[in-house]
């Protein structure tokens, strides 16, 4: 998940997407939430995905009731429990959350971290059976 107003993140989060596509046989979906929800209507994001040439009914870009998005917000775990230095979202902008939540396996990235780097940390969670050409330690 991800939403950066700049758009740093969000091109680097295609790159792994394409990353994963050639490494993974099974669809990896992507939901980028943003931090301002009172300012990013679902147009406004529409607009944001097509400015990034994100075309992709696996990759979602979500907004919502303020308080919806804060909800969703502390149940996956991007809050920080001191409620002061979690009202400012810039703590929390770019960053990327991934998981299988079946194999209970979850891990956060910075969003702007090498490309690569995040494909295999999100390759962690993948199970063995999905990927093309696991690896023997895999």
């Amino acid at each position: 998940m991800d939403y950066n107003a700049n758009g740093e993140t969000t091109a680097n989060l295609e790159r792994v997407r394409r990353i994963l596509q050639a490494q993974v046989n099974h669809d990896i979906y992507f939901y980028s939430l943003t931090l301002k929800p009172e300012q990013d209507s679902p147009a406004a994001l529409r607009g944001y995905a097509q400015m990034h040439r994100i075309d992709d009914p696996r990759w979602l870009f979500l907004t919502g009731r303020p308080d919806d998005v804060d909800l969703l917000r502390h149940k996956i775990g991007f809050a920080d429990p001191n409620p002061v230095v979690d009202r400012d979202r810039s703590r929390h902008s770019g960053m990327l959350r991934y998981g299988n939540e079946p194999l209970a396996i979850w891990g956060t990235c910075q969003g702007s971290a090498d490309a690569e780097w995040i494909a295999q940390e999100i390759g962690f969670a993948v199970p063995r059976g999905w990927k093309r050409n696991p690896r023997s330690n895999e």
